[in-house]
C-alpha cells in the first residue's frame, strides 16, 4: 500500500537488526573456531532502495520482488571467514555454527535452508555512528512471518506534506 502512493519511489521491509545491528547468529570459522556476526532479514530491493550494488555475484532477489534463495555477507564477513576474495565467498555456505544447542541447530537449518548459500557480496556500509567500526554481517531473505519488522520508505521529493500524511 505504501508503495502506491504518490510520492514514494520505494518501499521494502526488514528486520529492526538492519539499521540497529542488535541481532547476531553464531557461526563457524573455516578453520573450526566459534564466532559471530550480525545478522539482519531483509526484503528483496533493499540493496536497491540505498544504492548498494554487490561486489561479487548477484543479491538473492528476482525481478518480481520474491526472494530466492542466497544470502549476502559484507566484505568484512567474506573476510573473517577467511576467503580469499569476494569472489572466492560465491557459492559456499556461510558455515553455521557446529556448537550451538541441537534443537537450536534444526531450528536454524529449518529457517535458513537453501539461505546459507553465500550468493553475494556486498560493501561494508552501516547506519550507526561512524566511529564504530563496521563487523561482519550477513543478509538473508526477508520472511513475513519475522518478528521485527522495519519499513523503509523513500520518499520521491515531490508532495512531501501529502505523502506523509497519506
Amino acid at each position: 500500500e505504501v508503495r502506491r502512493l504518490a510520492g514514494v519511489s520505494g518501499a521494502v521491509c526488514s528486520s529492526a537488526s538492519f539499521l540497529a545491528g542488535n541481532m547476531v547468529t553464531s557461526w563457524a570459522l573455516r578453520d573450526g573456531t566459534e564466532d559471530s556476526m550480525g545478522a539482519s532479514q531483509v526484503d528483496p530491493g533493499l540493496f536497491a532502495l540505498y544504492g548498494i550494488k554487490p561486489v561479487a555475484g548477484v543479491l538473492p532477489a528476482s525481478a518480481d520482488g520474491a526472494a530466492l534463495p542466497g544470502v549476502a555477507l559484507n566484505v568484512s564477513a567474506v573476510r573473517r571467514l577467511g576467503f580469499a576474495s569476494p569472489q572466492a565467498a560465491i557459492g559456499h555456505d556461510w558455515l553455521p555454527s557446529s556448537v550451538m544447542p541441537a534443537t537450536a541447530l534444526e531450528e536454524m537449518r529449518k529457517e535458513w535452508g537453501a539461505h546459507a548459500v553465500i550468493t553475494a557480496v556486498v560493501p561494508d556500509f552501516a547506519f550507526t555512528s561512524v566511529a564504530q567500526p563496521v563487523g561482519p554481517s550477513l543478509f538473508s531473505p526477508w520472511t513475513y512471518g519475522s518478528r521485527s519488522r522495519l519499513i523503509h520508505i523513500k520518499l520521491s521529493g515531490r508532495q512531501i506534506p501529502e505523502t506523509l500524511a497519506a
